[in-house]
């Protein structure tokens, strides 16, 4: 007794036929296989990879200091504090900073604040100024949102002589707080 009778379909495809039927017309194409169409996906995804690399390597570079003035390429001041401190300013949801930045010709140093309004057009704040001898002494710090509504950035020349810059809208520059702001004690701190 054969193991197959004759109406039974053939167990082996023949050179060119195909399981899926083909519209009429259509003529097979037999240099595509299934190896050469994951040597194409695998390059274009090789591709994809390549170009997001490019563009990534453009924004992790960070911002660029303001004309005239230079960032600093250590992570802290000379007197120990952070020299850049980053933070979404002015409620975008896009996250810019606090800057110090010492002028190109070393006799100051400026408190910048960087801000960016969508899509990511970056805006440079210069807040403060001062000589270079005073850099030492210098402290800046961000206030958490709540006593202002994105946030603020405390500055201090000296114990108990500080400056807060807060921006009161979205998107708007950051001004100085009035001379008789006292911050309000965080909830839960004494």
């Amino acid at each position: 007794m054969p193991c197959r009778s004759e109406k039974s379909p053939q167990p082996f495809l023949s050179y060119g036929e195909s399981l899926i039927d083909e519209p009429p017309g259509h003529t097979h194409n037999p240099r595509y296989t299934p190896l050469w169409g994951l040597i194409v996906v695998s390059a274009m995804k090789s591709l994809a990879l390549l170009l997001m690399l490019f563009v990534g390597s453009a924004f992790a570079s960070g911002p660029v200091a303001p004309d005239g003035w230079e960032g600093s390429f250590a992570p802290t001041l000379p007197n120990g504090a952070s020299c850049c401190l980053p933070a979404d300013l002015n409620g975008t949801g896009l996250v810019g900073g606090a800057f110090v930045h010492i002028s190109t010709d070393k006799s100051e140093f400026g408190l910048f604040a960087l801000t960016y309004t969508p899509p990511l057009k970056e805006h440079w704040q210069l807040l403060e100024r001062h000589p270079i001898s005073m850099l030492q002494s210098f402290q800046f710090s961000l206030v958490p949102p709540g006593q202002f509504p994105h946030g603020a950035i405390k500055s201090c020349v000296a114990p108990g002589k500080c400056t807060y810059y807060f921006t009161p809208g979205s998107g708007s520059p950051l001004r100085r707080a009035n001379n008789s702001f006292k911050p309000k004690p965080l909830r839960g701190s004494a």
